[in-house]
């Protein structure tokens, strides 16, 4: 999580305003909240929000899951089955796909915001 809101604070436009959302999980709530006000006494803007949700609340959360399961199994033995089963999301050059740019995705996800109102 730590390396997430740093890498994703380091590359933003000052302009964007980020919400972190990560998955509900009581025995990581306190540390998520001190690394949040660390961040936060660090870069000590309001443009970022960090909120924890259901798992099942935001479908994004589900992709994010997996990616998390499939590093842990990458990193843990990179040769065993569920690793194997699972590198098509590490990118082992065996999916098909394109490269999005900041404003690209801006413009999809204004676009998908706007369908759910």
């Amino acid at each position: 999580m730590q390396a997430c809101i740093t890498h994703v604070l380091q590359h933003r436009s000052h302009d964007d305003e980020i919400d972190f959302i990560f998955e509900e999980q009581a025995r990581y709530s306190k540390s998520a909240q001190a690394i949040y006000d660390a961040v936060y006494e660090f870069h000590g803007d309001s443009k970022f929000h960090l909120s924890h949700v259901h798992k099942n609340a935001h479908v994004g959360l589900q992709a994010a899951d997996y990616l998390a399961f499939q590093l842990g199994q990458y990193f843990s033995d990179p040769y065993n089955k569920k690793s194997q089963w699972g590198m098509p999301i590490l990118g082992d050059g065996d999916i098909k796909g394109v490269i999005l740019q900041k404003d690209q995705v801006r413009l999809i996800v204004e676009k998908y915001i706007a369908k759910k109102r």
